[in-house]
């Protein structure tokens, strides 16, 4: 079992919400949003700095959020079956939704974990180096964990094998902790 973070690569489009708190509320959520939600309003950025971006199946966006177009839905939909949904976005005359991981396991094994701390109120602040209990993330294809709920997704290889079966671009994976169980 490998567990992997996930993020958009550098270069690729940005999808920009036009209000940081619909973001806020995604990146907090440990629960479905899809019975209440309403389409995000965002916008589709090309272009910066003199430098034309690369179209990705895997924008970039604020936040913990990961957003992808319709073919990168159509492609990961059975993988993350009710470890995740996705919601709508509107981006001009293009179609994106973002792929929100609310499951949140008891997943990270802290006592092997290597973890930088608040020291007024002893949370985790950041995790250095990752362990996981591999009960917990055996059978995921795609969560959170409780203590980085607000900014880490992470996946697993059956996740990153459908990106790459089916040709998916901008996703970048970083693995992050295997077990030989």
């Amino acid at each position: 079992m490998i567990v992997y973070s996930i993020q958009p690569i550098d270069d690729g489009w940005w999808v920009l919400a036009q209000n940081d708190d619909d973001l806020e509320r995604i990146c907090a959520s440990s629960e479905p949003l899809l019975p209440n939600w309403k389409p995000l309003e965002a916008r589709l950025l090309t272009e910066g700095e003199g430098k034309s971006f690369v179209e990705v199946d895997m924008p970039w966006m604020a936040g913990a959020a990961l957003v992808v177009n319709n073919q990168a839905k159509r492609a990961l939909e059975d993988v993350v079956g009710v470890e995740a949904e996705f919601l709508p976005v509107n981006v001009a005359d293009k179609k994106f939704w973002i792929l929100n991981a609310f499951q949140l396991p008891d997943a990270l094994d802290e006592a092997g974990s290597e973890i930088l701390r608040f020291p007024s109120s002893g949370r985790v602040m950041k995790v250095l180096q990752f362990a996981f209990n591999a009960g917990a993330v055996s059978d995921r294809t795609i969560f959170k964990i409780p203590q980085l709920s607000r900014s880490a997704t992470f996946v697993t290889e059956k996740f990153v094998a459908a990106v790459i079966a089916a040709g998916l671009s901008g996703f970048q994976f970083t693995e992050i902790w295997a077990s030989s169980v």
